[in-house]
């Protein structure tokens, strides 16, 4: 008799959402351990201690050596003070004496112009003369300088310039005490107001 062979079983098929995995391959279960965060360690109290007598006389000579350097450097910003208003006194005299030199330059380049000029017009008075002296055959007085009236001509030129510059000198010396005082001490108002004050008495 011929024998019959049931047909084989059909696994059930898997759920969609259960995917197996490979007979080949080992399952691993690992355990991830979780570490706690770490406390921050509570601050020391701070505890102060009282100060001894070395302590305390050190600190008393710290601060007086902080009052001496306090009072140095005051003394040094006076005295960059000071010497700053003398350095600007010094910076004005300075333009001033270079705007009077530049001044004497443009009176001497006006003079030697002039005396230019000057020369010129003598010379063309000297060519008249002497064109009309042939033309009228008469003779004209002399044009020139005898020496002696030369050495008079300089002589009461030295007498001016030197008139002129005693005046300015003593216009200087009358200027100089009221401004020295304010160019030379301007930290110290006091003895800048007492010295003008004393100025025209002694010019008195």
């Amino acid at each position: 008799p011929a024998q019959t062979t049931a047909p084989a079983a059909v696994p059930a098929a898997a759920p969609a959402d259960q995917i197996a995995a490979p007979a080949s391959e080992p399952v691993v279960n690992a355990a991830v351990a979780v570490t706690p965060a770490p406390v921050a360690p509570a601050e020391p109290v701070r505890r102060y201690r009282e100060l001894n007598d070395a302590d305390r006389e050190k600190m008393n000579r710290l601060e007086q050596a902080a009052n001496k350097d306090r009072a140095r450097a005051a003394e040094l910003e006076k005295e960059v003070r000071r010497l700053k208003g003398r350095a600007d006194t010094h910076a004005r005299i300075l333009a001033v004496t270079k705007s009077e030199a530049d001044l004497g330059k443009d009176k001497y380049k006006a003079l030697e112009k002039r005396l230019n000029r000057t020369l010129l017009e003598r010379d063309l008075l000297r060519r008249a003369i002497k064109d009309l002296e042939k033309k009228t055959g008469m003779l004209a007085d002399r044009t020139e300088l005898t020496p002696d009236e030369v050495a008079a001509s300089d002589q009461r030129s030295d007498e001016q310039a030197r008139a002129r510059a005693e005046a300015e000198a003593r216009a200087a010396a009358a200027a100089t005490p009221t401004e020295a005082p304010a160019a030379t001490e301007p930290t110290a108002p006091t003895e800048g107001e007492a010295k003008p004050s004393e100025a025209p008495a002694s010019n008195a």
